[in-house]
């Protein structure tokens, strides 16, 4: 059987850790002040729900009855055609 042996270097105080430079004048990825867009995460769900019952209603309604329709209106067809037994 072969061992293998790592071995570390020490940066001097104790521990094999390497620093981090900090970037003068630059974001640090640890900075607490961020926020995040929620808005744009949001939208984005928003989205890929919409595709997902536009997927799932184009196969029994027309593309033009499903158009101006929103979420929760998708939402209800998808619920008649399962109640129905359709889908």
């Amino acid at each position: 059987m072969i061992d293998k042996i790592i071995s570390y270097e020490e940066n001097g105080n104790g521990d094999n850790v390497i620093p981090m430079p900090v970037r003068p004048n630059g974001p640090n990825w640890y900075d607490k002040g961020k926020q995040t867009n929620l808005e744009g995460i949001l939208s984005l769900v928003t989205a890929a729900d919409r595709n997902f019952y536009l997927q799932q209603l184009t196969k029994f309604h027309g593309a033009k009855a499903l158009e101006g329709k929103s979420i929760p209106e998708l939402e209800l067809m998808l619920q008649e055609l399962l109640s129905r037994n359709v889908i």
